[in-house]
């Protein structure tokens, strides 16, 4: 995770019991379910800042070609953008799914998987498949212990591309909001258990941007 992240710090005992909580500089040992979507791949926020925002979609502009014998040239024209808006909606309502559920609309429509990496993750759908890497932006969390309240929001960029099959030619960026939540169980003692992977769990992605093929 990258350093100089602001974001609720609980440290837990290795049975995953909360001990304490306190407002930290977040450095990856946030003892939630964030540590074992890390071991999967999962987190987005421990892929590091990108120094500059992700290329856009490159829309070529062309000058129009003087044709040869007319008597004044012709003004400079430019070619429309092939790029179209691509909506990815990511799911998973296990902390420790190693295959999200995808569904993509706009320039195309398919449902598949998304299957976390270290670097990357790999969207695939029928036909095809295509790398997406999430560069984060922005990070907030929190944890209630009177209910057991996990809560993370993650925005960032985002870029995709290195396609095989169906998606061999596919390139492209934008941005994603990410919204995990969990609730953990309790012991008999009443303290809240099993944070690292809580009982119940939803993580929501959404990513929004342009797409050509």
């Amino acid at each position: 995770m990258p350093e100089g992240r602001q974001a609720a710090q609980h440290s837990a005992s290795p049975d995953g019991t909360l001990a304490s909580c306190s407002r930290t500089d977040a450095r990856g040992q946030v003892a939630t379910f964030r540590a074992v979507r890390d071991s999967l791949g999962q987190d987005r926020l421990r892929r590091k800042h990108a120094d500059q925002p992700p290329p856009v979609l490159v829309a070529t502009l062309a000058p129009a070609i003087a044709l040869a014998g007319l008597a004044s040239a012709s003004a400079a024209s430019a070619r429309p953008s092939a790029s179209k808006v691509e909506h990815l909606r990511i799911i998973s309502t296990k902390a420790t799914d190693d295959r999200l559920s995808t569904v993509a609309t706009g320039a195309f429509t398919a449902g598949g998987v998304d299957i976390p990496g270290r670097r990357a993750d790999v969207i695939r759908f029928p036909g095809g498949a295509f790398r997406i890497s999430f560069h984060d932006k922005s990070i907030s969390s929190g944890f209630n212990p009177a209910t057991c309240l996990i809560t993370e929001k993650q925005a960032g960029t985002f870029t995709i591309g290195h396609g095989r099959g169906r998606y061999a030619r596919l390139s492209g960026s934008g941005t994603y909001v990410t919204s995990l939540v969990g609730v953990s169980t309790r012991n008999r003692a009443g303290q809240c258990i099993g944070l690292r992977a809580p009982a119940t769990f939803q993580g929501i992605t959404t990513a929004t941007g342009k797409v050509s093929r």
